[in-house]
C-alpha cells in the first residue's frame, strides 16, 4: 500500500512544495517532507489517532524512532501553509474523467454541491474558534465550505471559516470554478440572486432553494405577483405543482423559471413545528405563510420545455449526496472526533489535522472509490455506496490497495447499494434523467 500512495505522492512534487512553503530550508535529516504525509494517511483511518501513534507509524517508516514532540513541533505555521499547497496541488491533479452517467453531460457537464459543515472542538480551542460572533459561548468549532463535482467526486474547493460567517457571505465563491454548461444545486444558506444571475450569466445552470417571503413580480413590469394566493387556486384545483416565470425580489436581479411542488401533510406538519419552534409558538400566522409552507418553492434556468416538474425535484434531490460526504467524513473516518481528541489550545494544529484529512480523502479515498465503482459497474452491474466503502476502507486498506479478487467480490457484497423497489440510489436518480 505503502508504494502506491508514494506513487500518487510523487506526482505532486512534495520536496518542491515543503521548500517554497519554508517547511523546511534544508535537506532532511531524519524525517522527509513525503514520509510526513504518509505516516499520517496511513494511520488516518485508525479510530485510535493520536499524535504518539503518528510518531509510532512514521518511526516504523523510516526504521527509525521518533517521539510524538518531535511531530508535534513540525506542526507549525509553516507545516500548515505547507499542508494547505499539498492539498491545493492534490485537488488540482484529480482526473475528471470519470463519470456515472456518459449520457448525463448531453445536457449538464457537472453537477456542482456546495454546502458547509461545522466541527466540534476542544474547549481549549475557545479563543481561537469561538462557537458564537460575541466570544461568550462556551463551545468551540469551525465551519468547513465544500463544494464538488457529484459526477467524479472531484473536490472543487475549500474553506475554513468562524461559525460566525454566514453561508451566504460564500455565495460568490463559486463562480471561480464554474464552467459552461455546469449544473449548480443550491440550497438557502447559499441564496443570493445576484450570484443565480451571474451564474446564468456564464452559460451554467442553477436549481436553487427559494425563500418563501420573497416578493415576485411579472416579468419586465412593475406588476407583482401573489404567489401565495395563485397556490392557493393551484391546491383547490386539486392540482400538485405550478410553474411560471418571474421575477424574484425586490432588487429584482434575478427572472428565472419558479417551481412550487405540493408537500405531503407529514412534511407540512414538520415544517409548521419547525416555524412555530423558531418564531414562537403564540406567533400568528396568516394564511399566505400557512399556504406557503405547504409548498416547497425552487427557482431554476432550465426551460420548462427541456425539463418537467418531477425530473427537476429529481435533479434537486441529489443535493443530499453532499450531506452524505459530510456524514461520511463525520461517522466513518471520524474526522471530528480526531479533532476533538486535540486538547491543546494551538489552531495551526487543529487545521493541519484537518488538512490531513482531506488530503487522506482526496489522495486515497476518492481514487479507490473510483477504481471500485467502474469494476462493481462493469463486472457486477452494482452501484458503488459512498459510505459502505469508507466503512471498508477503515478496515481493509491495505487489501483495497491490491489487485485481489477476493477483495473485489467482498466489495460488491458488502458495499454497494441494496436494490429497492421503493427507492433509488443517485445513480438511479441520474440515469432517470435520460431514461
Amino acid at each position: 500500500m505503502c508504494s502506491q500512495v508514494r506513487k500518487f505522492l510523487s506526482h505532486l512534487d512534495i520536496a518542491s512544495i515543503a521548500k517554497s512553503s519554508n517547511f523546511v530550508q534544508r535537506k532532511a535529516r531524519k524525517v522527509s517532507p513525503e514520509n510526513f504525509i504518509l505516516s499520517f494517511l496511513l494511520i488516518f483511518p485508525k479510530s485510535n489517532f493520536s499524535f504518539r501513534q503518528w510518531a509510532s507509524q512514521l518511526s516504523i517508516l523510516i526504521n527509525q524512532q521518533v517521539s510524538f514532540q518531535l511531530i508535534s513541533k513540525r506542526c507549525s505555521v509553516r507545516c500548515l501553509n505547507f499542508v494547505k499547497k499539498v492539498l491545493d496541488r492534490a485537488i488540482q491533479m484529480q482526473l475528471s474523467s470519470y463519470v456515472i452517467k456518459g449520457s448525463f453531460q448531453k445536457q449538464f457537464g457537472r453537477v456542482l454541491l456546495e454546502d458547509s459543515t461545522c466541527f466540534l472542538l476542544s474547549r481549549s480551542m475557545l479563543e481561537a474558534f469561538s462557537g458564537a460572533g460575541n466570544h461568550k459561548s462556551n463551545v468551540a468549532m469551525f465551519k468547513s465550505h465544500y463544494c464538488y463535482n457529484l459526477l467524479t467526486m472531484e473536490t472543487l474547493s475549500y474553506k475554513t471559516t468562524k461559525i460566525n460567517v454566514n453561508d451566504a457571505a460564500h455565495s460568490a465563491a463559486i463562480l471561480e470554478h464554474l464552467k459552461v454548461n455546469d449544473l449548480v444545486l443550491r440550497d438557502m444558506g447559499y441564496l443570493s440572486n445576484k450570484i443565480l444571475n451571474r451564474i446564468a450569466e456564464m452559460g451554467a445552470w442553477f436549481i436553487s432553494k427559494i425563500k418563501d417571503n420573497y416578493k415576485y413580480y411579472l416579468p419586465n413590469t412593475d406588476t407583482e405577483f401573489d404567489l401565495a394566493k395563485e397556490l392557493n387556486k393551484v391546491s383547490k384545483r386539486g392540482q400538485h405543482s405550478f410553474i411560471k416565470e418571474l421575477t424574484i425580489g425586490k432588487s429584482r436581479h434575478l427572472t428565472a423559471t419558479l417551481v412550487a411542488v405540493k408537500l405531503t401533510k407529514e412534511q407540512v406538519d414538520k415544517r409548521t413545528k419547525k416555524y412555530r419552534k423558531k418564531n414562537g409558538v403564540k406567533k400568528t400566522m396568516s394564511k399566505s405563510k400557512k399556504q406557503l409552507l405547504e409548498w416547497s418553492i425552487f427557482a431554476t434556468n432550465i426551460e420548462k420545455e427541456k425539463i418537467d416538474i418531477e425530473q427537476m425535484f429529481t435533479l434537486y434531490s441529489l443535493r443530499w449526496q453532499i450531506e452524505l460526504m459530510f456524514k461520511t467524513w463525520k461517522s466513518r473516518f471520524g474526522i471530528d472526533t480526531l479533532l476533538q481528541k486535540y486538547t491543546g489550545d494551538d489552531p495551526n494544529k487543529i487545521l493541519i489535522l484537518f488538512y490531513l484529512s482531506l488530503i487522506f480523502c482526496v489522495c486515497i479515498f476518492r481514487p479507490l472509490f473510483i477504481k471500485y465503482d467502474e469494476i462493481m459497474a462493469k463486472e457486477y452491474g452494482k452501484t458503488l455506496s459512498v459510505q459502505k466503502f469508507a466503512s471498508m476502507i477503515i478496515n481493509h486498506l491495505h487489501e483495497l490497495c491490491k489487485d485481489d479478487d477476493l477483495i473485489t467480490k467482498l466489495v460488491a457484497k458488502n458495499a454497494c447499494f441494496d436494490y429497492r423497489k421503493d427507492r433509488l440510489n443517485h445513480n438511479d436518480l441520474i440515469g432517470s434523467f435520460y431514461d
